[in-house]
């Protein structure tokens, strides 16, 4: 009798520390899911922080700044040479020749009348891309007045040390008469350029088809 009484205390300690046991187990288990699923939120969260955070400021300083970023630029280089064209033509001999004590009066004012279909086709084409022909040109002196004024001096230079000379014969032999020259004989200085504002042509040719 004592035999079968210590058995069966035996049987049922053992089933209670096994169903003691599966509990702990069971325990574990619901933790360790939960803590699964706090850590996927939590990484859920932070990918979603690490998109949209960055494209909310590069949203909102584009629309502090309202400037045309590069990669607007980029997007057709073939405007942005042709504004360089003429930049350097409209704007960038007056600007040099302004700071040489020369004001270029006549020279743009030709260049505008002789290439002003091509013109027209340039601020229809840039229209298209969503721009304005003034602000591309605002770009395109903010970003290269410097880099256009080295290149027009050493243009300028050029010509000097070529010993350059006037229609009369004349060499030309400071920035300040050649600047003078230009102004007061804009279509020759055009033609001395045909090459450089080629681009232009080949523009209004397109645009006609």
């Amino acid at each position: 009798m004592v035999r079968k009484a210590i058995k069966k205390i035996k049987r049922q300690t053992a089933r209670v520390l096994v169903k003691q046991r599966m509990k702990i187990k069971k325990i574990s288990a619901e933790i360790d899911k939960k803590r699964r699923k706090r850590l996927s939120s939590f990484l859920l969260i932070v990918a979603a922080v690490l998109l949209i955070v960055p494209g909310v400021l590069c949203l909102r300083h584009k629309y502090l700044t309202e400037r045309l970023s590069v990669d607007e630029v980029s997007e057709n280089q073939e405007l942005f040479s042709l504004a360089n064209v003429i930049y350097r033509h409209y704007i960038g001999y007056g600007d040099y020749c302004k700071k040489k004590g020369v004001l270029l009066q006549n020279y743009p004012a030709t260049f505008f009348q002789t290439y002003n279909p091509e013109l027209l086709a340039f601020g229809k084409k840039v229209r298209a891309h969503g721009f304005t022909p003034d602000k591309i040109l605002s770009k395109t002196k903010k970003e290269f007045a410097g880099i256009s004024e080295m290149s027009i001096r050493r243009e300028f230079n050029q010509l000097i040390q070529k010993r350059f000379q006037d229609k009369t014969g004349k060499v030309i032999q400071t920035e300040e008469n050649l600047c003078t020259f230009i102004d007061e004989n804009p279509t020759v200085w055009m033609e001395k350029h045909t090459e450089a504002l080629a681009p232009l042509k080949t523009l209004i040719q397109s645009d006609s088809h």
